[in-house]
């Protein structure tokens, strides 16, 4: 995170939540650094920065539209399937809106998962997960 130097331009880089980003700012050290200050700043208000929004919405409200694509796309025993690793599994414990789920989240879900069944039925579900996600992104 910082302020660097590349093929004559300055740059910034830094977290919003869990997304990093880079941007080139120009010729100006000076400029790079006073935009990484008022970025941090933005971050920590929770402002919009223009870069990055989060999108409000929780795993629950977006499982009915995601089962409804899947449906058109799987045959009725793996949708099915889909249906119950999301309803059962997925959106009881990812509660909170898709943008703030982190990978120590998912890793937290991953242990709590593989305590109870065996490592390719968590992996079967993070699957879907990571369809989720891509999706709405």
């Amino acid at each position: 995170m910082g302020v660097y130097r590349k093929n004559g331009n300055w740059f910034i880089d830094f977290y919003c939540g869990s997304k990093r980003i880079r941007r080139m700012i120009g010729p100006s050290k000076r400029l790079a650094e006073t935009a990484l200050k008022d970025a941090q700043i933005k971050v920590a208000k929770e402002e919009y920065l223009g870069i990055y929004e989060d999108k409000k919405i929780t795993l629950k409200d977006f499982s009915k539209e995601y089962l409804d694509h899947m449906k058109k796309r799987l045959d009725p025993y793996n949708y099915e399937r889909c249906q119950g690793i999301v309803n059962s599994h997925l959106v009881p414990y990812f509660t909170k809106y898709l943008s703030r789920i982190s990978i120590k989240d998912v890793q937290e879900y991953m242990t709590i998962r593989l305590e109870k069944v065996q490592a390719a039925t968590v992996y079967n579900g993070l699957e879907k997960l990571d369809r989720y996600l891509r999706w709405i992104c």
